[in-house]
């Protein structure tokens, strides 16, 4: 049949049965035969499939992924030492993917958008398989997390070690996966969590609870009823279901949210279902089939696939969208994720993919030397999927602006998701927030400070988060805090660039000063509030979401600035002396907040915050935007002037407003 294939032939050949002519004229011996000179070619020119006539293109087309098929694509050949190295080095052997016409990024592994393909005869065999539609058998599973406990560190966290805080968690409730009671975890116990997606609130999911409150209902839904299966599959007794195991009505509820990074690091393994919008969908592979790409068979070759765990897996399910699975997939010291195409296991220190069959050991680990190959270079600083909270305290500016892209069920709930976040980075690097707003007593580049000063700075300055515009305001929170306003959360440049540069300066002495409203209606100063700080003071220690602030404020002037194309930048009101000696007006960038753009013209303010950053001559100053609600002051945006406040030619004043 190869002979009848080549271009060359005068005579007209019919296309052997089921392949189109374009299959019909691919030469799959070339394209499966090992060149070592040429590391990467285009072996076949995909223009169009016929997915419903060609054997060939359904089988690529299966293999796709997250390639657009309306799109010019390209089968490309990879040598085996160069893709996606060291997991395929030293086979002789290419492996064939389907890119966008022009483009290779199979050097990435988590880059590729298609399935991997191979000849399941040829020596790629060894590192490679197809993937079956329903799991049989989980030795592998229980074997990388065996490898993980007895060869890793991962099941002594950082966050946690060396801590003074109590590991463990007490009265925490699990289900017993072999008598379906929900009860205390035994004192020697070991469990596993699940990560899911609800989907409907409660009260529209039928027949998930049982009138006995500790005995699970017989009528589960199948997300749950798979996890306890493949809980007991993998050789453990107990799982924490936070629908079944939290009691909103018991006092430990409360505080267990604020444990969440001990009930996670604490469990042997994170089951997360990725896949489906609740949890009637099921785990992919245990009670529903997976989609998986059958080979197909050309003359005497045949050609199969797996797929890759890329971002894309990830990025396109529900479970990414949802605020409380954020940190569900961060505080885990171990998760196994299912999706609709595969298995994948990450740890501390590895990763590892159903379909991948290499020795752990060519699987990349966090914080190892870079060995030189693509892997590495990729996947450096942070490599893996899921990152962890096992950095730095101001991390957790990257983490709430991640969090902020989710959406939650209840408006509630936005602070209750983070809190075991905040509590894990709070064991490590000492930080502590209030009404969500971080801040924390340390600072490498500050060594003339006490830590209550700085911390008193620190939290000042990370008041100027911005938002998208028009965000939403949650009137249940401070309008001070990003948890008071639904929208995508960012922070100014120059709180992410603390730590990597020296020109952060603070303003003088007595620019900003913070005292804070309990919920018991007493006012009590920054330093007294930090003496008595816990994250389990009674309700009369509890800050309100007022503070009081006292610092320079300005008025906005309600004219734009002239022939100006920015429509947000406005005037500050000049100080009389300026005014006299005609010297140049004070111009304010503003970052609105909420909908109502023409509330800048109501007699508006900017409050100064105690830091600006220099950029060679340039410099950028910082302020709030406030406007006064009757009994307090809120805040409606954020903005920036490019001279130093104090020095500004503007009329300000010396106000303690109570900002909420």
């Amino acid at each position: 049949m190869a002979s009848s294939l080549l271009p060359q032939s005068p005579m007209v050949v019919e296309p052997p049965n089921n392949l189109c002519s374009q299959c019909a004229a691919f030469d799959l011996d070339d394209a499966l035969r090992f060149n070592p000179g040429v590391p990467v070619r285009t072996v076949l020119k995909i223009t169009r499939l016929k997915p419903e006539t060609c054997s060939l293109c359904r089988f690529l087309s299966g293999s796709m992924g997250q390639v657009p098929e309306g799109g010019v694509c390209s089968l490309n050949a990879v040598q085996s030492h160069v893709a996606v190295t060291p997991l395929l080095e030293k086979i002789e052997a290419p492996i064939l993917c389907v890119e966008r016409r022009g483009e290779y990024s199979l050097f990435d592994l988590f880059g590729i958008h298609s399935s991997i393909i191979f000849d399941p005869d040829g020596p790629i065999s060894q590192n490679l398989r197809a993937i079956t539609p329903l799991i049989d058998d989980y030795t592998e599973v229980r074997e990388w997390i065996a490898s993980c406990v007895q060869k890793h560190k991962c099941h002594i966290p950082r966050i946690l070690s060396g801590s003074k805080h109590d590991t463990k968690v007490s009265n925490l409730r699990v289900i017993d996966c072999r008598t379906r009671l929900v009860g205390k975890l035994p004192q020697s116990g070991s469990y596993v969590t699940l990560s899911y997606v609800w989907g409907k609130p409660d009260g529209q999911q039928p027949g998930v609870e049982s009138l006995e409150p500790d005995v699970l209902s017989s009528n589960l839904p199948r997300t749950i009823e798979d996890a306890i299966k493949v809980t007991l599959m993998l050789g453990y007794d107990y799982l924490w279901v936070d629908r079944y195991c939290l009691e909103k009505s018991s006092e430990d509820f409360h505080r267990q949210l604020k444990q969440m990074d001990k009930i996670y690091a604490g469990s042997v393994l994170t089951i997360i279902a990725a896949a489906g919008s609740d949890g009637n969908y099921g785990l992919p592979g245990v009670s529903r089939r997976r989609k998986v790409n059958q080979p197909v068979h050309i003359g005497h070759r045949t050609l199969d696939s797996t797929p890759i765990f890329c971002s894309d897996t990830l990025e396109s399910t529900t479970w990414s969208t949802r605020g409380w699975t954020y940190q569900e997939g961060l505080l885990p010291t171990r998760r196994l994720v299912f999706t609709d195409t595969q298995l994948y296991f990450e740890c501390q220190e590895r990763f590892r993919m159903e379909g991948w069959m290499a020795r752990e050991d060519l699987f990349w680990r966090r914080g190892e030397e870079s060995t030189g190959s693509w892997l590495d270079t990729f996947n450096e600083p942070d490599p893996g999927l899921l990152p962890t909270v096992q950095d730095h305290a101001m991390i957790v500016l990257d983490r709430i602006e991640a969090f902020s892209r989710r959406s939650l069920t209840y408006e509630s709930d936005v602070l209750n998701a983070m809190l075991g976040i905040f509590a894990s980075l709070e064991h490590s690097d000492r930080l502590k927030h209030i009404w969500g707003l971080p801040y924390c007593d340390s600072d490498p580049l500050r060594s003339d400070s006490t830590p209550l000063a700085i911390s008193n700075q620190k939290f000042v300055s990370n008041l100027s988060w911005d938002v998208d515009f028009p965000a939403r305001r949650r009137v249940d929170f401070p309008s001070w805090s990003w948890s008071g306003w639904a929208g995508t959360v960012r922070w100014a440049r120059g709180l992410k660039m603390l730590f990597m540069m020296r020109q952060h300066r603070t303003t003088s002495k007595s620019s900003c000063a913070v005292k804070l409203e309990l919920q018991s209606g007493k006012i009590i100063d920054w330093n007294t509030y930090q003496e008595v700080y816990s994250s389990s003071v009674n309700s009369t220690q509890i800050p309100s979401r007022y503070i009081h602030i006292s610092a320079y404020i300005t008025r906005i002037m309600p004219l734009p600035l002239p022939h100006s194309h920015v429509s947000r930048t406005y005037c500050l009101e000049s100080d009389p002396e300026s005014t006299r000696t005609g010297s140049a007006l004070t111009y304010v960038d503003v970052m609105p907040t909420g909908k109502d753009f023409s509330s800048f013209l109501l007699q508006s303010y900017v409050l100064r915050l105690p830091w600006y950053l220099e950029y060679g001559h340039e410099q950028e100053c910082h302020v709030l935007v406030v406007q006064c609600r009757g009994s307090h002051w809120e805040r409606i945006g954020t903005g920036m002037t490019s001279i130093v406040f104090e020095s500004a030619p503007v009329k300000k004043s010396w106000t303690e407003i109570r900002l909420g």
